[in-house]
């Protein structure tokens, strides 16, 4: 063909080339032409980069549809070879091809910001920039005499947002009564009413985005890239959750809980507290929002704006309480309906003792809880994308992530590589002040966590690999940091921090590394770095974790496509952004539990949601019809059910279960249960007394891998989406 096109041309300035190995024939054909000239060169250089380099190479031109592969298969004639593929394809008319807006083929995707492109970033920065130095009157934690908080930027802490006051002395059981007649005329009206009224919030979000995006940035310390991504997530919680209303839940049998008890933290001050917010009142539940102490700025925004929606004001209230004053108020006094909770595993277990000591020990508890998340390397692993992938999973965001990775096993055969290569790129990353978009990583969120993170370094100062320096003299600033460990047993807690642990292994250790980090108790997120599809397989089933990652960062789970959780020490389920979650806050509700699925979402992603049993589940010996139902499903999903009778019920030994499964009239024996199970170490067991909980009958365990990393994947040339 170039042969061809030059001779038309009259073009005789232009050579051919073929690295020295390859392409051996048609070199030979096209020497016959003695006219024709050829180059034929070989790559120099360390081995280091020369097999990275070959390596690259081979996978492009490795494909089953490549040129290459097709030349050399014999079934292949030369008319198909030589065919011209623009006449081989098929028309397609512009309205055939999906937008970005249009990836999933139920819901409007978020709209996004391509930050790479100077025109609209440039236009995103002037809009923020009228917020630089705004400060908000709060509607809803107004500032009192008594209780006046100043919330300060962590970056610059002379830099105020707002005045705020806790709420103290508070009529609560005024307040309740209230929000429970609201609540009635609220789940009375119908699904569509309610979807309509989140649909608009979601609007509203992507409307004020540049306001939002300095709110997150100066009050929260996250980065425009984390900011903008934060929006997008809210947007598509909303989103998802109105779409599996109309999907799932239309029955009109479906009972909401009542007033739901909505606890947020800190590190998505905007996204994890929109998601729980929505998932309750798209089901007909009233809400108290209770955000963290440290952003609760963006949270009295999200609230105004989900007002001016259309929710009413008795249906959803915000307060402003201290940890302590949540639980003795609220929950030890019996006057919510259920509690959805994101923060610590200390926290979780705190919430979980109030409520089995309440008059109301029968509530559920949602609990997502952080994690020790580990990624495996092995030797197969390409180290340029483990590099990129690590600094994105350990540094991003400062640490500041439930799913960020803490603890990186390398294969002993290519550690050394990799940790030099991993030491090499960290130096190039830039810290400070996340308002400026040349800066890869902010502030922890205020000095009580700096201290304690600058405490824990000081523990393991003679492990250290590599630290960042110099750090921003002002602000609360952590080092990032690479710790060698001996022994992966050496990490005890979750350190909410931009520090990440290299353990090197054996390669005939892998089995005993999979043994040891399930062993640590947590299981949120796990990183899996390798080209052996068979290794992948068995490894992601091996290990007990709820989001395993295949050749990609392990963080940034998108909603509906990447359902998130854990299991263990890192949540009580379900799954966040996924089919089985909004089960959860109704009452009698059996939830759809799907055994295997592939979730939409972008090219060159795989994501493979499945479900699978949970264990042993002690039930009461009962002839209410009800609990059979319910230990009818809990079986069907393959649990094994073990029944017991009453007077032998308080000798059961709890921490032998998975679950408790109990009829709602048995209010005592749930009482005495669930004060027991408040006890355990270890795990929330949950204690099942309505079909709304049977979403804690089965764990959940999402599946992603990058199918791009394998290389020559032809389908992503293919599809504009």
């Amino acid at each position: 063909a170039v042969q061809a096109l030059a001779r038309q041309s009259s073009c005789v300035l232009y050579e051919f080339q073929r690295l020295h190995g390859l392409g051996e024939q048609l070199h030979d054909m096209a020497m016959q032409d003695h006219s024709q000239q050829c180059r034929i060169y070989a790559p120099v250089g360390a081995h280091n980069d020369l097999l990275a380099y070959l390596a690259r190479r081979l996978l492009e031109n490795g494909a089953n549809s490549s040129f290459i592969h097709q030349l050399n298969d014999p079934e292949t004639t030369i008319e198909a070879l030589i065919a011209d593929p623009a006449r081989l394809s098929q028309p397609v008319s512009p309205a055939a091809i999906r937008l970005g807006h249009q990836i999933y083929p139920d819901r409007c995707n978020a709209r996004g910001i391509d930050l790479d492109d100077p025109v609209q970033l440039k236009r995103l920065l002037q809009q923020r920039a009228a917020f630089a130095e705004h400060q908000w009157q709060l509607y809803f934690c107004s500032s009192t005499a008594q209780s006046a908080v100043t919330i300060r930027n962590p970056a610059r802490p002379e830099d105020c947002l707002a005045e705020v006051g806790y709420h103290h002395s508070v009529d609560f059981q005024g307040i309740i009564t209230e929000m429970r007649i609201a609540a009635k005329d609220w789940h009375l009206r119908s699904p569509t009413d309610r979807v309509q009224i989140i649909m608009a919030y979601s609007d509203l979000l992507e409307m004020h985005t540049p306001e939002i995006l300095a709110l997150l940035c100066r009050e929260a310390g996250k980065t425009l890239k984390d900011s903008l991504v934060e929006v997008r997530e809210a947007v598509d919680f909303c989103r998802y959750y109105s779409t599996e209303v109309h999907a799932r839940h239309r029955a009109g049998d479906a009972v909401a809980r009542g007033v739901v008890l909505c606890i947020s933290p800190w590190n998505f001050p905007l996204a994890i507290f929109t998601g729980q917010l929505v998932a309750a009142l798209v089901t007909g539940n009233a809400v108290i929002a209770k955000p963290a102490e440290e952003t609760p700025v963006i949270a009295d925004f999200a609230v105004r704006l989900l007002h001016q929606a259309g929710v009413p004001e008795n249906v959803l209230r915000l307060m402003l309480l201290e940890g302590a004053e949540t639980s003795g108020s609220l929950i030890a006094r019996g006057l919510v309906d259920m509690v959805c909770f994101t923060g610590s595993i200390a926290a979780a277990q705190a919430i979980h003792h109030a409520i089995a000591y309440s008059s109301r020990p029968e509530i559920p508890l949602i609990a997502e809880t952080g994690g020790i998340n580990a990624m495996m390397v092995d030797a197969t692993a390409l180290i340029e994308r483990v590099v990129d992938d690590v600094l994105v999973s350990a540094f991003q965001s400062a640490g500041q992530r439930c799913s960020a990775l803490r603890l990186l096993c390398v294969q002993q055969d290519c550690a050394d590589t990799l940790i030099n290569a991993l030491i090499g790129a960290a130096k190039r990353l830039t810290i400070g002040d996340p308002w400026w978009v040349e800066n890869d990583i902010g502030p922890i969120i205020h000095a009580e966590a700096k201290q304690d993170i600058e405490q824990y370094l000081l523990a393991h100062r003679g492990q250290i690999l590599w630290q960042a320096k110099p750090l921003p003299l002002v602000g609360n600033y952590v080092a990032p940091t690479i710790i060698e460990l001996e022994d992966i047993f050496e990490i005890q807690r979750e350190v909410f921090a931009p520090i990440v642990h290299v353990v090197r292994f054996e390669a005939s250790k892998v089995d005993t590394v999979i043994a040891d980090i399930n062993a640590l108790g947590y299981g949120l997120t796990f990183g899996l770095q390798g080209r052996m599809y068979h290794a992948q397989e068995r490894i992601s089933q091996k290990i007990s974790v709820g989001n395993v990652y295949i050749n990609r960062d392990q963080i940034g789970a998108i909603v509906g496509a990447q359902p998130f959780g854990g299991m263990g020490l890192s949540g009580t389920g379900p799954k966040a952004g996924g089919p089985m979650y909004l089960s959860a806050f109704m009452r009698n509700k059996f939830p759809i539990c799907i055994l295997a699925r592939k979730m939409p979402g972008v090219d060159g992603e795989e994501n493979l949601y499945t479900t699978y049993p949970r264990g042993i589940f002690a039930v009461l010996e009962s002839d209410d019809p009800f609990l059979s139902e319910m230990v009818g499903f809990t079986e069907r999903v393959g649990n094994t059910v073990i029944k017991f009778e009453r007077n032998s019920f308080q000798d059961i030994k709890f921490e032998e279960f998975s679950g408790i499964i109990l009829p709602p009239s048995e209010t005592e024996l749930i009482a005495e249960t669930r004060r027991s199970l408040s006890v355990l170490s270890g795990a929330i067991c949950p204690l099942i007394t309505d079909s709304g909980q049977l979403v804690c009958a089965v764990h959940e365990k999402l599946i992603c891998r990058n199918t791009a990393a394998a290389g020559g994947n032809v389908a992503l040339l293919m599809n504009t989406s």
